[in-house]
């Protein structure tokens, strides 16, 4: 089994946080639509993508526009390494309490999204919770 990893998301120019455990082996989609959920999203036809440094990038293959704009190349290029999000696992680029990563949504308005890695769990340690992802705090 996998690790538990205690994640932290600060919503831009508010100071507002909230914190979810979700499982190490879920991949970027995964977190991008418990994300979508948590942070009331209700237009899913905007562009995002995981920003992990400033030349490693996970996305949707079609970067999340249903008419198909937008396409990636998902391979080395001038701009850095593009990563689809529905194959990559969190736990490629998430490897050490203290990490931090940027969820973009909607390039139009630009919001943008800290991501803190502020623990890592065994599962077998986690026993309150029988299903991941889960939101463990309310706003603070």
């Amino acid at each position: 089994m996998g690790e538990i990893l205690q994640l932290k998301v600060k919503f831009p120019g508010t100071g507002t946080c909230k914190r979810f455990l979700i499982e190490s082996e879920d991949t970027f989609q995964d977190l991008h639509e418990f994300l979508f959920d948590i942070l009331g999203r209700h237009d899913r036809t905007h562009l995002h993508e995981f920003i992990i440094k400033k030349n490693i990038k996970v996305a949707p293959e079609e970067n999340g526009a249903p008419n198909g704009l937008g396409h990636f190349s998902f391979a080395k290029s001038d701009e850095g390494d593009y990563y689809k999000q529905d194959k990559t696992k969190l736990a490629k680029f998430l490897m050490k309490k203290g990490q931090s990563f940027i969820y973009r949504y909607d390039f139009g308005d630009d919001w943008r999204y800290d991501i803190i890695l502020e623990k890592m769990k065994d599962r077998e340690y986690i026993e309150e919770y029988d299903e991941f992802p889960v939101k463990i705090e309310d706003d603070f």
